[in-house]
């Protein structure tokens, strides 16, 4: 109790006036006082009690401008001492290689940060600033980027399967040859952001933004894109097989020889888009083809009713077994475009494309050369 008292008299006596201290009790004070440094708790002036060294982001000696971390070096000795990531200044950090699994990096400043190689599986990097970053080949299996921004930064051959991409910012990033099966990408913007040949095999990218994105080659096998924004994408080659693209716009979008099998366009917006690629048994019931290229697209038993597709190019399409009940036909260019006995023409124009069409097979038959195009809104010359 004794020594309990006189350590609170020395403390209060030390917060006065530190240097009357030192003259009242020369020689032991000083002894003292180092003893007291190394092992007194922090203490905060702005609230009472001690301040655990978790509550800091990053400690310093220096509170007015605590000290940025730059290496893998200075990361360790960061967490060694118990610090916090969350916050933290990280800005043009060289952090290759560094491991920082289940990290929690929440609105960390990581701009212009090399990550290239590091692990981050299952880190938390919701809302942290990573414009510029660089994280080629990073491990980021199950991390969470809620809200975080990207953009321009570089994330190719990156491992993001299961990542948690929701309201991410990666306009014009390159996530070339990524993988991000299973992610939830679900209204991020990546206008203009290069995504070829990466792997979003049934990842969910519902109302995401991908205004010129290119992903050409990529596999989107199962992906959702329900109601998301693909105007003007580059999605030549990719494989689409069984994907979600409901009430999708892909107006302007290139399909070129990508393979739509079994997707699902209900309602979609792909007027002047380029699908001159296999859409076998692809629903497009109720989708806007207006002025669309399906220039010797593979239609086999898709599904076109109530479709509108005024103006398209269906010309050398193969549109056996296809179900067309009230589309609209008109300005369609359909000529050499085969079909067969099981296609349903709207009731309105199957008389004239029969007149307009010749038997190549059996049950097989071709829409004659010529200049024919539909007219009308159910109708055919």
């Amino acid at each position: 109790m004794l020594a309990e008292t006189f350590l609170g008299r020395f403390l209060a006596a030390l917060s006065r006036d530190t240097e009357a201290a030192r003259q009242a009790w020369p020689g032991r004070a000083s002894a003292l006082i180092g003893a007291l440094a190394r092992s007194t708790p922090a203490v905060d002036t702005r609230h009472d009690g001690p301040i655990s060294p978790t509550q800091i982001p990053i400690i310093s000696n220096d509170k007015a401008a605590p000290r940025r971390i730059r290496t893998s070096r200075d990361l360790h000795k960061a967490l060694g001492r118990g610090a916090t990531l969350r916050g933290a200044d990280l800005h043009g950090a060289d952090l290759e290689g560094a491991d920082l699994r289940g990290a929690d990096l929440e609105g960390a400043d990581l701009h212009g940060a090399d990550l290239e190689g590091a692990d981050l599986r299952e880190a938390t990097l919701d809302k942290a600033d990573l414009d510029g970053a660089i994280l080629d080949g990073a491990t980021l299996r199950r991390a969470s980027f809620r809200g975080a921004s990207l953009c321009e930064a570089t994330v190719d051959k990156a491992d993001l399967d299961g990542a948690t991409l929701d309201g991410a910012t990666l306009r014009r990033a390159s996530l070339r040859e990524a993988t991000l099966r299973g992610a939830t990408v679900r209204r991020a913007d990546l206008g203009r952001a290069d995504l070829e040949g990466a792997d979003l095999e049934e990842a969910d990218l519902s109302g995401a933004t991908l205004h010129e994105a290119t992903l050409h080659g990529a596999n989107l096998r199962r992906a959702i894109f329900h109601e998301a924004d693909l105007r003007g994408a580059d999605l030549g080659g990719a494989s689409i097989g069984g994907a979600d693209l409901e009430e999708a716009d892909l107006s302007g979008a290139t399909l070129h020889e990508a393979t739509l099998r079994e997707a699902t366009l209900r309602r979609a917006t792909l007027r002047g888009a380029d699908l001159s690629g296999d859409l076998r048994g692809a629903t497009l019931r109720g989708a806007n083809l207006g002025g669309a290229n399906l220039h010797g697209a593979i239609l086999r038993g898709a599904d076109l009713g109530g479709a509108s597709i005024g103006g398209a190019d269906l010309e050398e399409a193969d549109l056996s077994g296809a179900t067309l009940h009230e589309a609209d036909l008109h300005g369609a260019d359909l000529r050499r475009a085969r079909w067969t006995e099981e296609t349903k023409w709207p009731a309105s124009v199957e008389v004239s494309i029969r007149t307009q069409s010749e038997e190549v097979g059996l049950g097989v038959f071709r829409v004659r050369g010529g200049t024919e195009r539909a007219r009308g809104s159910h109708h055919t010359s």
